[in-house]
């Protein structure tokens, strides 16, 4: 997984938050092992302040910023996009004329994400990714991925980069369209349309 980036402040919100709410644990924490007198060896800190964020923040970026709770109180605008999706791809390798099934493979937290596409003939992983909201249930990602060919691969196919450009619904039936285009070597483009797998 790599990191992705999205036009939201609610990164400086939520770590802020989490620095102070770390200080307040810390400093109750060791004022109740005061009042019992408890007596710590020199080189264990309990609790470490450092320790308490980290484990508060590792918690928050893996599942905490996902529930509705706390989005709503952090005004988390992140859209919650991981999970399996199908749907299908339109090339100019083929004239727009064939649609290739695909799936697509997206594993996410708050801060990283990862974004694989399989077809019959190649495989593509993300490499960078951002994403960008236009309004409360609407977004862009836009990802830059590496392609690499399958065995059954036609021989004039070779692992190249590309970049895709979604446009993101996120509501009942969650839909992804837009389009795509590779680099050097390939200089293929078309479009994307995915729908997100029902649990």
């Amino acid at each position: 997984m790599h990191k992705y980036s999205i036009n939201s402040k609610e990164h400086v919100r939520v770590l802020f938050c989490i620095a102070v709410l770390s200080i307040g644990i810390t400093v109750l924490v060791k004022y109740i092992i005061s009042l019992f007198d408890v007596r710590i060896t020199f080189w264990f800190d309990t609790p470490s302040y450092i320790g308490v964020y980290y484990s508060i923040y590792a918690l928050f970026d893996n599942c905490l910023w996902k529930i509705y709770f706390f989005r709503k109180i952090f005004f988390i605008h992140t859209p919650i996009i991981d999970g399996k999706w199908s749907g299908e791809i339109c090339s100019s390798y083929h004239n727009h004329k064939k649609k290739v099934k695909g799936k697509l493979v997206i594993r996410q937290t708050w801060n990283n994400i990862e974004i694989k596409l399989n077809t019959k003939t190649s495989e593509s992983k993300s490499e960078i990714a951002g994403i960008v909201q236009e309004n409360k249930n609407s977004y862009i990602l836009i990802y830059q991925y590496n392609n690499a060919p399958e065995m059954n691969a036609t021989k004039t196919m070779h692992s190249h980069k590309g970049t895709a450009i979604l446009n993101i619904k996120v509501d009942l039936e969650s839909k992804m369209a837009g389009q795509y285009y590779s680099g050097r070597d390939r200089m293929n483009f078309g479009s994307i349309k995915f729908t997100r797998n029902k649990a």
